[in-house]
């Protein structure tokens, strides 16, 4: 995955939720975080650099979570790192409403894909 894109990433594992690791609830498998900075200007173009973490929280790394949870989750975490995803509804019920509601916000919504693929 890395060789084709020009971001650079990379894979935390949380044994607890401090630190780094401070965004992990008690419900949440995995999260990505990141940042974008440019940098350049004047004669030289600007130039815009990425990094992108994804962060496993202990429930991710728990032997008694389903594994297909456990991979459902990597793809939705994917979505956010390759693509303009974000999150608005995570249940099929909200899906449905906000398709129904804002078709454009429910195509570029993760959850979406994942459900898809599930």
């Amino acid at each position: 995955m890395k060789g084709g894109y020009e971001t650079d990433w990379h894979v935390l594992c949380c044994s607890d939720r401090s630190g780094a690791c401070s965004s992990c609830e008690s419900r949440t498998i995995a999260y990505v975080m990141g940042f974008t900075r440019s940098y350049g200007g004047g004669y030289k173009p600007s130039t815009t650099h990425k990094n992108i973490w994804m962060r496993f929280c202990p429930l991710g790394m728990d032997p008694e979570t389903e594994a297909s949870v456990t991979g459902l989750t990597i793809f939705h975490e994917l979505m956010h790192m390759t693509s303009i995803v974000g999150d608005g509804e995570y249940s099929k019920r909200g899906m449905v409403k906000l398709a129904r509601r804002d078709p454009y916000k429910a195509r570029v919504n993760s959850a979406s894909y994942t459900m898809y693929i599930a």
